[in-house]
C-alpha cells in the first residue's frame, strides 16, 4: 500500500498522541504531530506533506488563519479542520478559504477516525487527481497550441470554447476575441449547402467527416481549407460539441487548378494538331464546290432580282449604276441598258433633297443599313412617294464601295395616310368633346355618391345619438301613431321598440293631468310651434311617476300638423327632493320661532361656559405644575422643530431656559451613526399607528455622547397632516452602560464556557479513545465490567457537555417571525410521513424554534415504537394559537406526561423536551402532551395572542 504522510495540529498533547495510534492502524499513514500552527508552518518550510489536520482554536494562530497563511503561499496540500467548534460562520469561513473538509470532534473514537481516515484519503487522491489533470491539460495545451494547422472546439450553438494561436493568427483575431464568442468564419455562398449538410451527417455511429470549402477573408480574398470535423456526445447520445483541426490548402488547390487547365491545353492543341491536316484538305475541296455553288448562286441570285416587281439596283457614291432590275428601269421609263454603267440620278423633290442628302451621309461603317421615305418628279411632272431600304458597302479601308437598294412606289399609301390624318384631326375634337362630356357627368355622378354618404352617415349618427341617450325621444303623429322610438323610451315604458313603432301608443297620463295635456299640445300652432310641459303618469304596475317633455309640433305646407318631435325625462326624484324643501321650509319656520324661545336658554348656559373656562385654566395650572415637577424630559413642537411646551427638566438637561426654546425652532444634536434610525423613526408614525418609542445617542454640547429613550405621539389634523408631536423622554446612559457590561460579561462568560467545553470534549475524546483501545486487550470480567461503566459516565458526560453547547444559545438573540410549515418542511425526514394542515401561521419565538419540531420528530422516531406517521395541525382558537403534534406511535404513560420535560429524564441524554419547552418559554408559548397512552404521543403548543399572525389558509402533506 502507498504509504501517505500527514501533519496533524492540535493544541492538545494527549488528542495528538490518541489520533495518531488510531490513524496509524491504517499502515498506509505515517503521522507526524505537533502543537501550534507556527510550529507547523516551520515543519513544512522543511519537509512537504499529503495532507494536513488541524484544530481551530489553538494558541497564536487559529486554524483558519493557519490555512489563510498556506493558501495565500500557494500551499494547495488537503487540509482537514478538526474541531470541537461547530459554528455555521466558523464552517462558512473554513470553506470559503479552502479547506477540502470540517468536522466535529466527538461521538465514537473508532468511527470517529475511520471517518476522518476516509476523508484524508479521498482529500489526498482528489488532489493528486487535480494535479494530474492540470498537468494533463498543460500539456495538451502546449502541444495544440504549437501546432500550425488550425484547432478550435465550439459548441452546436457556435460558441468557441478553445481556438489555437494558428487559429486566431490565420482570422487576423487574439483568441481572447474568439473564445466565448459565436465566431464563423464567412463560408463562400457556394460551398455553404456543402457545410451544413456535413454537420448534418455527423451522428454517434458516424462522428467524424472531412470538408473541403472556401472561406471569404476580411480582405476579400478567397481561401481553400480542408476541415477534419468530430462530433462529441454525452452520455444520453445528445450533441454536446464539435472538435476541428484544419489548414490552409489554398496553394496545393491553386497547383491542382492550374495542373488540370495545362493538361486541357495539352489536350485541346494535340486534338487540333490532328485535326489541322484533315480540315486543309477539306478546305481545299470547299474551295472548289464554292466556286461552283458560287456561280450558281450569281445565276439565281440574278433570276430573282429579274422577277421582283420591286425596284432593285445596286450603284456607286457618283451615281454610276451597276446593277437594276427590270421593275427599276420600267418604273423610270427606260431600257436597263440605259441605266447600267452610266450615272443616273432620279428627279428627286427640291423639299427633299436635303433628306435625301444627309440620309446617305448617316451610313455608316457601324450604322450601314437605313430606310428612307421622299418624292421624285416623274419625267411627265407627276409627284410620287417612294420608300428605300438602303445598304452602303465598303472596303476594307472603310470608304463606300457602292450601296444597294430596293425600293417601292408608296405614293397611294400616302394618299391614305393623308385622308387618315384628316379624319384623325376630326376624330380628336369628337373624343375631346367627349371627354369633357364624360368629365361632367363624373363630377356629377361623384357629387350624388358624395351627398348620398353623406346622408347615410348623418342619418347613422342621429340614429347613434337618439339610441345613446338617456332621455326618452320619440316622432309620433296626431293620431298618436309612433313614428320613432329610442331604447331608453321603449324601456321606461318596459317595452320593446318593435312594439311601438308603427302603432297607436299613448303612455296612461294621471286623470288629474289629462285636461292640462291636451290644452297643451291644442296651443302648439305653426308660429309657436315648440313648449314645455311636466305631468304625471300611471306606470304598469300603479306606479305615479313625473314626466317632463319638450315637444315640437312639424306642420305640412298647408299648416296642417304633420307629426311631433318630443324629447323626455323622467323626473320623479326632483318633484320628490321639491315636496321634500317645501317640508323643510315649514320646519326651519317652526324652528326660528323655537330660537328666539332659545336665547334665554344661550345666557344661561354662557355663564355655564365662563365658568368652566375657569376650571380648565386652574387645571392647565396643575397640568403644568405636574409637568413641571416630572423628572422627565417633556416636550411639545411641530414638524418644523418649533417647540410649544417643554418643562423644566427638559430645558435643565440641555443647558437652556425655557424662554430660549420656545417658539424656537431647537433640534439636539443626534449622534451621525443614529439620525437616519430617527429620521425613519418619525416617519412611520401614521394616523393608524401615532405612537413609538425609539432609543439613542445624543452629542452634548461638552461633546459628552449620552443615550435616551423616548415615547412619542403625532397629532395629526383633520386633513390627516402632522400638527405637532408630543414626546416624554429620560436619559438612559446609566442603563446602557450597564446593559453594555453585562454584555461583555456574558461574552466572557460564554467565551470562558466554550473554552472550557472545547477542553472537556477534548480531554472526553482522549478518554473515549484510550476505552476503545483496551477493547483489544484481554481483561477479566470484573475489570471489563468497571470499563463499561466508564464508558458509560463518559458517554453521559459527553452528552451534558453538547447540551450546554445548545442550551448557551438560548435568549441570546432577538424573537424573530418564524413561518411554522417551512420549520417543519426543513425537519421533514424520510423516514417517516409528515402532514401539515392548517393556514400559513408565522409565530413569533425565539431562532432556537426549528429545534422544537426537530426534537420533536427525534422523539417519535426513538420512543414511538411503530410510529409512521406524524400530523401537524394549526388552528386559532379564543385564547390563541394551538399547535397539535401527533405521531401513532406507542404514546407516553400517564404519569410520564409531565416527567418527560424534566431534565435528564429519559432513556437518552435527557435533554430533548427539557429543551423544547426552554425553547417556547422564552416568547410565553407553553407545551403540554395529553394523548392516550397506547394511541401515540400527542403534544399541544399554545401560542398566545399577539405572537402569531396568519397569512392565509393551507392543508398539504409534506411528503
Amino acid at each position: 500500500m502507498t504509504s501517505h504522510t500527514l501533519l496533524y495540529i492540535d493544541d492538545e498533547p494527549d488528542l495528538l498522541r490518541i489520533g495518531r495510534l488510531f490513524l496509524e492502524r491504517n499502515k498506509g499513514l505515517a503521522v507526524s504531530t505537533c502543537e501550534s500552527a507556527l510550529d507547523a508552518i516551520n515543519i513544512l518550510s522543511n519537509q512537504p506533506f499529503d495532507a494536513i489536520i488541524s484544530d481551530y482554536q489553538m494558541p497564536g494562530m487559529n486554524g483558519i488563519q493557519f490555512l489563510k497563511h498556506l493558501r495565500q503561499n500557494g500551499d494547495e496540500t488537503p487540509f482537514i479542520i478538526f474541531t470541537g467548534k461547530s459554528r455555521e460562520d466558523v464552517v462558512i469561513e473554513a470553506f470559503n478559504n479552502g479547506a477540502d473538509f470540517y468536522m466535529q470532534k466527538g461521538g465514537d473514537p473508532r468511527s470517529q477516525f475511520a471517518e476522518l481516515q476516509n476523508k484524508i484519503q479521498y482529500a489526498i487522491e482528489r488532489k493528486k487527481a487535480e494535479k494530474a489533470l492540470r498537468e494533463s491539460e498543460e500539456r495538451y495545451r502546449n502541444v495544440v497550441q504549437a501546432q500550425t494547422e488550425f484547432i478550435c472546439r465550439f459548441k452546436p450553438d457556435g460558441t468557441h470554447l478553445f481556438v489555437n494561436e494558428a487559429y486566431s493568427t490565420f482570422f487576423g483575431m487574439q483568441e481572447a476575441e474568439i473564445i466565448g464568442t459565436q465566431f464563423k468564419p464567412r463560408i463562400h455562398p457556394d460551398d455553404r449547402d456543402n457545410v451544413t449538410r456535413l454537420f448534418a451527417s455527423l451522428s454517434l455511429q458516424n462522428p467524424s467527416a472531412f470538408s473541403e470549402q472556401r472561406v471569404i477573408m476580411p480582405d476579400g480574398r478567397i481561401v481553400w481549407q480542408r476541415w477534419n470535423t468530430r462530433a462529441i456526445f454525452d452520455e444520453k447520445g445528445k450533441l454536446k460539441e464539435y472538435q476541428s483541426v484544419g489548414r490552409d490548402i489554398t496553394e496545393v488547390m491553386d497547383r491542382e487548378t492550374e495542373l488540370q487547365q495545362k493538361n486541357m491545353e495539352l489536350q485541346a492543341s494535340y486534338e487540333q494538331l490532328a485535326a489541322t491536316e484533315e480540315e486543309i484538305r477539306q478546305q481545299l475541296d470547299e474551295i472548289v464546290s464554292t466556286q461552283t455553288a458560287l456561280r450558281e448562286s450569281e445565276q439565281r441570285y440574278q433570276a430573282v432580282i429579274e422577277y421582283q416587281t420591286e425596284f432593285i439596283c445596286r450603284f456607286k457614291p457618283d451615281g454610276t449604276h451597276i446593277l437594276v432590275n427590270d421593275a427599276y428601269a420600267r418604273y423610270f421609263r427606260k431600257d436597263k441598258h440605259e441605266i447600267m454603267g452610266r450615272v443616273f440620278s432620279p428627279n428627286i423633290h427640291p423639299d427633299d433633297q436635303d433628306l435625301v442628302s444627309r440620309f446617305f451621309s448617316s451610313l455608316t461603317y457601324q450604322n450601314p443599313e437605313g430606310t428612307i421615305e421622299h418624292r421624285i418628279i416623274m419625267p411627265d411632272g407627276e409627284v410620287r412617294w417612294q420608300q428605300w431600304n438602303d445598304r452602303a458597302l465598303f472596303d476594307e479601308y472603310g470608304h463606300v464601295r457602292e450601296y444597294q437598294s430596293v425600293g417601292r412606289d408608296i405614293t397611294e399609301k400616302k394618299l391614305a395616310e393623308e385622308a387618315l390624318k384628316e379624319q384623325n384631326v376630326e376624330l380628336n375634337a369628337a373624343y375631346e368633346q367627349l371627354a369633357a362630356t364624360e368629365e361632367e357627368i363624373r363630377q356629377q355622378l361623384d357629387e350624388i355618391i358624395t351627398t348620398q354618404t353623406a346622408l347615410r352617415e348623418s342619418e347613422q349618427r342621429y340614429q347613434a345619438v337618439i339610441e345613446y341617450q338617456t332621455e326618452f325621444i320619440c316622432r309620433f303623429r296626431p293620431d298618436g301613431t309612433h313614428i320613432l322610438v329610442n331604447d331608453a323610451y321603449a324601456r321606461y315604458f318596459g317595452r320593446d321598440r318593435h312594439e311601438i313603432m308603427g302603432k297607436t301608443f299613448s303612455p296612461n297620463i294621471h286623470p288629474e293631468d289629462k285636461e292640462m295635456v291636451s290644452r297643451f299640445f291644442a296651443s302648439l300652432t305653426y308660429q309657436n310651434p315648440e313648449g314645455t310641459i311636466e305631468h304625471r303618469i300611471v306606470m304598469p304596475d300603479g306606479e305615479i311617476r313625473w314626466q317632463q317633455w319638450n315637444d315640437r309640433a312639424l306642420f305640412d305646407e298647408y299648416g296642417h300638423v304633420r307629426e311631433y318631435q318630443s324629447v323626455g325625462r323622467d323626473i320623479t326624484v326632483r318633484k320628490q327632493a321639491e315636496e321634500a324643501l317645501k317640508e323643510q321650509n315649514l320646519e326651519l319656520n317652526a324652528a326660528y320661532e323655537q330660537l328666539a324661545a332659545t336665547e334665554e336658554e344661550i345666557r344661561q348656559q354662557l355663564d355655564e361656559i365662563i365658568t368652566t373656562q375657569q376650571a380648565l385654566r386652574e387645571s392647565e395650572q396643575r397640568y403644568q405644575a405636574v409637568i413641571e415637577y416630572q423628572t422627565e424630559f417633556i416636550c411639545r413642537f411641530r414638524p418644523d422643530g418649533t417647540h410649544i411646551l417643554v418643562n423644566d427638566a427638559y430645558a435643565k438637561y440641555f443647558g437652556k431656559t425655557k424662554q430660549q426654546l420656545l417658539g424656537e425652532n431647537f433640534s439636539p444634536k443626534i449622534h451621525p451613526d443614529d439620525y437616519e434610525r430617527v429620521r425613519n423613526f418619525f416617519a412611520s408614525l401614521i394616523e393608524e399607528h401615532p405612537i413609538g418609542t425609539i432609543e439613542h445617542r445624543i452629542i452634548m454640547p461638552d461633546g459628552e455622547v449620552r443615550w435616551q429613550q423616548w415615547n412619542d405621539r403625532a397629532i395629526f389634523d383633520e386633513y390627516g397632516h402632522v400638527r405637532e408631536y408630543q414626546s416624554v423622554g429620560r436619559d438612559i446612559t446609566e442603563k446602557k452602560r450597564m446593559e453594555e457590561a453585562l454584555r461583555l460579561t456574558n461574552n466572557k462568560l460564554h467565551l470562558l464556557s466554550s473554552i472550557t467545553r472545547h477542553d472537556i470534549l477534548n480531554k472526553i475524546m482522549i478518554a473515549q479513545g484510550y476505552l476503545d483501545l483496551t477493547t483489544e486487550v484481554n481483561a477479566s470480567p470484573a475489570l471489563a465490567k468497571y470499563l463499561d461503566n466508564v464508558t458509560n459516565a463518559v458517554s453521559a458526560i459527553e452528552g451534558q457537555i453538547i447540551f450546554t453547547r445548545e442550551y448557551e444559545q438560548l435568549g441570546v438573540s432577538e424573537p424573530v417571525w418564524t413561518p411554522i410549515k417551512q420549520t417543519i418542511e426543513r425537519n421533514y425526514d424520510q423516514d417517516i410521513q409528515i402532514s401539515y394542515d392548517g393556514p400559513e401561521a408565522r409565530i413569533l419565538a425565539d431562532p432556537m424554534i426549528q429545534k422544537v419540531f426537530s426534537n420533536l420528530i427525534d422523539n417519535t422516531l426513538r420512543h414511538g415504537e411503530g410510529a409512521d406517521q406524524i400530523r401537524i395541525r394549526c388552528r386559532e382558537t379564543e385564547s390563541g394559537l394551538a399547535i397539535t403534534y401527533e405521531d401513532n406511535g406507542s404514546g407516553i404513560p400517564e404519569k410520564e406526561k409531565e416527567r418527560i420535560f424534566y431534565r435528564g429524564f429519559g432513556k437518552n441524554t435527557g435533554y430533548g423536551l427539557f429543551l423544547v419547552r426552554e425553547i417556547l418559554t422564552i416568547t410565553n408559548i407553553t407545551i403540554t402532551e395529553n394523548g392516550e397512552p397506547g394511541k401515540g404521543a400527542r403534544f399541544e403548543i399554545h401560542v398566545p395572542k399577539g405572537g402569531y399572525c396568519i397569512d392565509g389558509a393551507s392543508g398539504q402533506r409534506i411528503q
